[in-house]
């Protein structure tokens, strides 16, 4: 697998499978549904991690505030 995506004329060939592939799935019955789990699958964890990363930062500012008042 690892091959394969070191060449972006392969990656352009897969993207066109993954999007006629998805394309059929959104037409069959629970098509819908499994695209959504999908996106779901991949996108949720990115926003996770960007809303607890910006968390983070806020909690790091704040202590830094906090510890450089109380010393």
């Amino acid at each position: 697998m690892h091959a394969v995506y070191r060449h972006s004329g392969n990656i352009s060939k897969l993207g066109a499978i993954f999007f006629c592939v998805s394309i059929r799935l959104l037409f069959q019955a629970g098509g819908i549904l499994f695209w959504i789990q999908i996106t779901l699958i991949l996108l949720v964890p990115g926003f996770l991690g960007l809303i607890l990363g910006k968390l983070a930062m806020i909690g790091k500012i704040r202590s830094i505030g906090f510890y450089s008042n109380h010393l």
